[in-house]
């Protein structure tokens, strides 16, 4: 017992002490809170330390804790920012900007909430017009639709306006699979009705994985973000033979969620570990799994 109780304050005071959860603790003024919410990440957190068998797997899990990034809401505003900034400089003379949430033809009418259609919203700030005042190559002030999709009997009209752009919006990209089919079907619409979607469409995400990012080059799609994110891959490319035990060890973990094979180092293998607002299915599985089986994973993704 003296062990485990011994390993149990080793594992409190190096997750404590872990810049993300001090971030997390920030957006909270209540100091009862704050104590409630850190035992519950430290209870989590030790919960997964002691059912990890082998002692190597053990300290690798908590090299992992080091790995973790989180976006606050506070991040979310200062990247959409951000990411406007680049938008109006990259597009000066574009008069209509159509903010739609980056979903596939189709999901829009699923009852379902994807992340786009919140990015979305938030392009209802007035922190923009701020930001336009405030440089003076952004003077003009464009106008600013936000649609929850595009209809087709609408899609002809911006083709044929120079002065419209759509602006496709999502949080965070990850392997970017979802990003370029979603593209893609937009694209053959755009080109079936004459025009050049390179010069009509846009994709704005507040973060990125370095793997989406790449992804998204090689095919072609116009992408501004905010923050780049590096998977557990490029993080450790130098260091293979610590990779390969990484690998391992999050396969192992990961036996103790309710999660597909294909998803045991994250979705597409993406091998993530950014926390966003609904924790991303790229990460590894003791983060985010959405389904409790043996343990609750640190950052439960709620709904499906």
């Amino acid at each position: 017992m003296n062990n485990i109780f011994d390993q149990a304050q080793s594992v409190k005071r190096r997750t404590e002490n872990q810049l993300w959860l001090k971030k997390m603790l920030d957006q909270l003024n209540d100091e009862n809170e704050k104590n409630k919410i850190k035992n519950v990440i430290i209870n989590r957190t030790i919960e997964i330390y002691i059912n990890i068998k082998e002692d190597e797997e053990k300290e690798l899990f908590l090299d992992l804790l080091d790995e973790i990034e989180i976006l606050t809401p506070n991040d979310y505003f200062r990247l959409l920012n951000k990411c406007y900034v680049q938008l109006r400089k990259q597009y000066p003379t574009i008069k209509k900007y159509i903010i739609v949430p980056l979903l596939k033809c189709g999901d829009e009418k699923l009852t379902k909430i994807k992340s786009g259609v919140f990015i979305s919203y938030l392009f209802h700030t007035f922190y923009f017009s701020i930001i336009d005042e405030s440089n003076n190559e952004m003077k003009s002030r464009p106008e600013i639709i936000v649609q929850h999709y595009i209809k087709e009997v609408n899609l002809q009209n911006i083709v044929e306006n120079d002065e419209e752009l759509i602006v496709f919006v999502d949080d965070f990209i990850g392997s970017g699979t979802y990003a370029v089919t979603a593209w893609k079907q937009y694209a053959e619409k755009i080109k079936e009705l004459g025009g050049d979607y390179n010069k009509k469409m846009v994709l704005v995400s507040l973060s990125a994985l370095d793997i989406g990012i790449t992804k998204l080059a090689e095919e072609g799609i116009k992408l501004i973000f905010g923050l780049k994110h590096l998977t557990l891959n490029a993080k450790f490319k130098n260091d293979q033979a610590k990779l390969k035990k990484i690998k391992k060890t999050i396969s192992s973990i990961s036996s103790s969620y309710s999660v597909a094979k294909s998803f045991k180092l994250g979705y597409k293998e993406s091998l993530s570990t950014i926390i966003t607002i609904r924790t991303p299915n790229n990460n590894v599985p003791f983060l985010w799994s959405s389904r409790i089986n043996k343990r609750k994973p640190l950052f439960l993704r709620n709904g499906r």
